[in-house]
């Protein structure tokens, strides 16, 4: 039987009163008090109540606390004993996780217990919904615009599969007509014939895979139609509206489509407009591939330029960004444009040019010539980019994630995770996850208050 107590719900005496003022004050203004008003609220706890039975066996733990203290456990990177011992004694603990009562049953909790509740929410992929649900919580109440993402790598020893977003709607698709035609052959049977051929064949999954880059979008657009016409078709069928791989179709549809209202294409697949990264991920060929996924990779340019030789970058550029003249303000005399761009620069000028030993320029015949690739060119002007304010305006809020990254792994303990597996690795780091958000929150709301306590004296 399991037992849930709303966070929300208000009690006729404040059971915190024992607190002084300042003791009071700091658990209110810190990670408990940003924990206790938003995070617990928004755990999803009817996900996990219905693996209980509503009104047989032994009561559960309150179900808010019991979910809450799997994430706590996670983000402060605590073994089983730490848990159970902050989870009976912390008053940190009980203030973040609304546990008002003194008794055994309220603020103790036994090691298979804490083992039960992991095992539920891992072995269903509950931890995915009680990150999303507790993110999108902290986005609404610090207003923060999910159109620009931040990039940073951080590595974790497993070895789990990845999929890419083909494989995300082929593969749920896959799974879903295959237990539809097990579990509810009428159903199945109005499923369109070239739907089931296409992802249910032998070689059907192993063709999405050999897709080429240049046909990955137009693919993209085809599965996710395919995806949407199934979630539609059948979302009046209670009998498969309950199904597992049903629900995972919206899921695909929720997090990776925007539903329009053009009846020839009813979805549009979800992209970030810009992405910052550092310059491991700034390569021309990175550039190029976002770009064609209507995404500006933010980054700068790998490497250095020698500052002892001149460069393509010290040359004059127009505002349509050709080059109109060399370093010292002489014109071009002749332009080619072929698989390299050749541009010829009079003889005459270069030969008494004290910067000649510097210059990229080669002796021609007729000309001194500066011969480049396409890709050199975009180079250049990246670099050049990346000397404006605008660039560095931009870029500067890049610089957040990596101390997200480093706090993601020094205060939770990522890299170094106490299980395996790729069950239990998905749990951990997932909501470790959430937990650096719900720190970075509170750090924020801190600074928030303190701003607004300076501007009250002043």
């Amino acid at each position: 039987m399991y037992k849930i107590k709303n966070p929300n719900q208000r009690d006729i005496f404040d059971p915190w009163d024992f607190l002084t003022p300042k003791r009071r004050q700091l658990l209110e203004d810190g990670w408990p008090g940003l924990f206790r008003e938003h995070i617990l609220p928004s755990i999803p706890v009817d996900k996990v109540a219905k693996y209980f039975d509503a009104t047989c066996g032994r009561p559960t733990k309150e179900l808010y606390a019991m979910v809450g203290a799997l994430i706590l456990q996670q983000t402060l990177d605590l073994t089983d004993d730490e848990t159970v011992r902050q989870y009976s004694l912390d008053t940190q603990w009980h203030f973040a996780l609304n546990i008002t009562e003194e008794s055994d049953n309220a603020k103790y909790m036994s090691h298979k217990t804490l083992w039960n509740n992991r095992n539920i929410v891992s072995s269903n992929h509950l931890e995915e919904e009680i990150f999303k649900a507790g993110t999108d919580k902290l986005a609404e109440v610090f207003k923060v615009n999910t159109d620009k993402q931040r990039n940073d790598s951080v590595h974790i020893k497993s070895n789990m599969r990845r999929l890419g977003r083909i494989g995300i709607f082929s593969r749920s698709i896959h799974k879903f007509l295959v237990n539809l035609k097990r579990s509810h052959p009428d159903q199945f049977a109005t499923v369109d014939k070239k739907l089931v051929e296409k992802y249910l064949s032998k070689t059907a999954l192993g063709c999405f895979s050999r897709v080429k880059p240049s046909e990955s979008k137009k693919t993209l657009t085809g599965v996710s139609k395919d995806l949407f016409n199934l979630v539609e078709q059948f979302k009046q069928c209670d009998e498969v509206t309950l199904m597992y791989s049903y629900k995972l179709l919206e899921r695909v549809l929720r997090e990776q489509c925007h539903l329009t209202d053009d009846k020839d294409h009813p979805v549009e697949l979800k992209t970030p407009k810009e992405l910052q990264a550092d310059s491991l991920y700034g390569s021309d060929d990175n550039c190029e591939k976002a770009a064609q996924h209507d995404v500006e990779l933010v980054a700068p340019t790998m490497g250095s330029v020698n500052k002892d030789k001149l460069s393509l970058a010290d040359f004059q550029f127009s505002p349509k960004g050709e080059i109109v003249a060399c370093p010292q303000g002489h014109a071009p005399a002749k332009v080619r444009k072929r698989k390299k761009t050749s541009i010829g620069f009079d003889a005459t000028h270069c030969r008494n040019c004290p910067d000649l030993q510097r210059c990229p320029v080669k002796e021609g015949k007729k000309y001194y010539y500066l011969r480049f690739t396409d890709k050199e060119m975009r180079i250049t002007k990246r670099r050049l980019h990346e000397q404006s304010e605008e660039f560095k305006d931009r870029y500067r809020w890049r610089a957040g994630v990596e101390a997200t990254m480093s706090e993601y792994d020094r205060r939770t303990g990522v890299k170094q995770l106490r299980v395996k597996g790729r069950k239990a690795v998905r749990f951990c780091a997932t909501l470790k996850a959430l937990g650096i958000n719900i720190f970075r929150a509170a750090a924020l709301r801190t600074a928030q208050m303190m701003e607004k306590e300076r501007l009250c004296e002043a």
